[in-house]
């Protein structure tokens, strides 16, 4: 399924997330995603991975439901940047549109 269908259609609940540090860019019409269990402290928790045409990320409801909302705000975005700040139990995700 593209990312900005799934996007659209899916209902998003919290979880643990991770990405690389800085600024993440993702084209939502030309990324899949696919909702994954894993087990995390004792519970099982769903991640999602995206892939791109030359990369896939591994992120959690957070990321995904921030993607959700610029999408629901901007239903014509096709192009977010996720930036992940701070370490470990600190750290935290932006997701913005990209206005081309």
């Amino acid at each position: 399924m593209k990312l900005d269908k799934f996007l659209e259609e899916e209902n998003i609940a919290g979880a643990f997330e991770s990405l690389p540090d800085g600024d993440t860019f993702i084209n939502l019409d030309q990324t899949d995603i696919e909702a994954i269990d894993v087990e995390f402290d004792g519970k099982t928790k769903t991640r999602y991975k995206l892939k791109t045409k030359d990369k896939e990320y591994m992120v959690g409801v957070q990321v995904v439901r921030g993607m959700q909302e610029v999408k629901t705000k901007k239903p014509d975005c096709k192009r977010v940047r996720i930036t992940k700040t701070g370490e470990k139990m600190n750290t935290k995700y932006t997701v913005v549109a990209v206005i081309e």
